[in-house]
């Protein structure tokens, strides 16, 4: 392989004698002392002889005084293959630039993962790593991994113990997060109090002890299960605590609600003047902003905005991500409704929003009322639901019925 790589730096000529000239051109050879590998030819009874450049050149000189004619047929290795580039110096120049980026984006960071955070975002962590030099386009040298290690430990009490490792272009956080606060956090006192005013209609108790049965009219923040357990296991047992725990569980009750939705008869709403929208690119590239196209305008514009990672292949994530920002012309247009329109639309926008307040519960009545003046059209809606109240909260924050 060695010798392969050698003779292709090296580099070969074939050269082709006429059947006249071969005896003379073996002479200059043996005389000279220049190895070469001969074989015939065979249209002409001449010969070829395969040689290095080198050796061409320092009997070029003989070969003109002895009048001898040689042709070369063929160049190969490293420098001939330059001399065939030298007309696509583009080419030349991009295959150069290739691998000088290859190079250079081996120096920087080019993805960061987080590994074992439950409790803390690992967007918060990513942020964090950021702030402390180790992010996307962060320089691999100047990563100093045992002081990032510290510094989270010191801002998250919640981490026990971190390990920050480089593989490559990618950084690897590794976290594990403190088991005692877990458990605190499990076994905190609580109760669970009533959302809203109403009538109950269920109650079930995965821990804790109820506070109300089904019939029992509750205000807003009344406990509904208590998490302080008496000696009798009856919340107002005189007998002391023996245990306290975490109040859990489902309570449903039927509840009174209001709302109002109102919808004028002539309203100024913003649309798309027809202009030409104005584009800015933010191209990101190791951590580096650069920006394309328009500055942001000023007036009345709407703003959407989009971005991406460019890949390689579509498998290679590369660590280059593209903004784009696009501001649309707007202009104000009166819009104009009937008094029919208003109170259709009026009465679909009560209609969806009772819904979403039932939500998964059962709506048991609705009564809407509508009203109309000159300026538009309001819908008065007044319904019952039975839906579920439980409002979990700790002791010291709990409002109740004690």
């Amino acid at each position: 392989m060695i010798n392969k790589l050698v003779s292709f730096f090296r580099g070969k000529v074939t050269l082709r004698i006429p059947r006249e000239d071969a005896a003379a051109f073996t002479d200059l050879l043996l005389s000279a002392k220049i190895p070469a590998k001969l074989r015939s030819a065979e249209d002409d009874g001449g010969i070829l002889a395969e040689m290095s450049p080198g050796f061409v050149k320092k009997i070029s000189y003989s070969l003109d005084n002895l009048h001898l004619k040689v042709y070369i047929i063929d160049v190969e290795g490293f420098f001939s293959v330059l001399m065939r580039m030298r007309y696509r110096i583009g080419a030349v120049i991009g295959a150069a630039l290739f691998f000088v980026l290859i190079w250079l984006s081996s120096l920087y960071v080019w993805r960061v993962e987080v590994i074992g955070a439950d409790k803390i975002p690992r967007e918060e962590l990513v942020s964090a790593l950021s702030q402390l030099g180790v992010g996307e386009g962060s320089r691999i040298s100047e990563i100093d991994a045992f002081k990032v290690g510290n510094s989270l430990l010191m801002a998250y009490p919640a981490l026990s113990w971190t390990s920050l490792d480089i593989t490559g272009t990618t950084v690897t956080l590794t976290v594990r997060e403190t088991v005692k606060e877990q458990l605190e956090e499990e076994n905190r006192t609580s109760l669970i109090v009533a959302s809203e005013d109403g009538i109950i209609q269920s109650v079930l108790v995965y821990s804790g002890v109820a506070a109300v049965k089904p019939g029992s009219v509750v205000k807003a923040g009344d406990v509904l299960i208590n998490g302080l357990i008496s000696g009798s296991g009856l919340q107002y047992s005189p007998e002391p605590i023996l245990r306290v725990g975490m109040a859990s569980g489902s309570v449903t009750a039927s509840v009174e609600r209001s709302l109002a939705v109102a919808v004028p008869l002539e309203e100024t709403v913003q649309a798309d003047s027809g202009g030409k929208p104005l584009v800015r690119r933010e191209l990101t590239v190791f951590g580096r902003k650069l920006y394309f196209g328009d500055r942001p305008p000023e007036g009345n514009f709407s703003c959407s905005e989009r971005s991406y990672r460019v890949t390689l292949f579509g498998a290679v994530r590369l660590p280059v991500t593209v903004r784009e920002t696009v501001w649309t012309p707007q202009t104000e247009v009166v819009f104009r409704r009937t008094g029919a329109e208003a109170e259709a639309l009026a009465r679909q926008l009560a209609e969806e929003s009772v819904r979403d307040g039932v939500g998964s519960g059962k709506l048991t009545h609705a009564e809407y009322r509508v009203s109309a003046d000159g300026s538009g059209c309001t819908v008065n809606v007044s319904y019952g639901c039975i839906v579920e109240i439980t409002l979990p909260v700790s002791i010291g924050n709990a409002s109740g019925n004690e």
